[in-house]
C-alpha cells in the first residue's frame, strides 16, 4: 500500500512542492523531478479504485 501510496502521489499532475521547497537544487534528479523526497517506488503502480475503497473503509473505521 506505501508503495501504490508513493507512486500515486509521483503521478499527480497537481501535487508540485513550492518554489522554494529545498528539494529543487538536490544533486538528485528523481528528487527534482518528482517533487519528492522519497525516491524508491516513484512512477510506478499507483492505486486503483479496489486500493481506494480499501483506504477509505479504513480510514472511516
Amino acid at each position: 500500500m506505501e508503495s501504490k501510496l508513493v507512486s500515486t502521489v509521483s503521478f499527480c499532475p497537481v501535487c508540485c512542492p513550492s518554489d522554494t521547497w529545498m528539494g529543487n537544487v538536490s544533486p538528485v534528479e528523481k528528487i527534482r523531478r518528482s517533487g519528492m523526497w522519497q525516491v524508491n517506488e516513484l512512477y510506478k503502480e499507483p492505486l486503483d479504485t479496489g486500493d481506494m475503497d480499501d483506504l477509505m473503509a479504513n480510514l472511516v473505521t
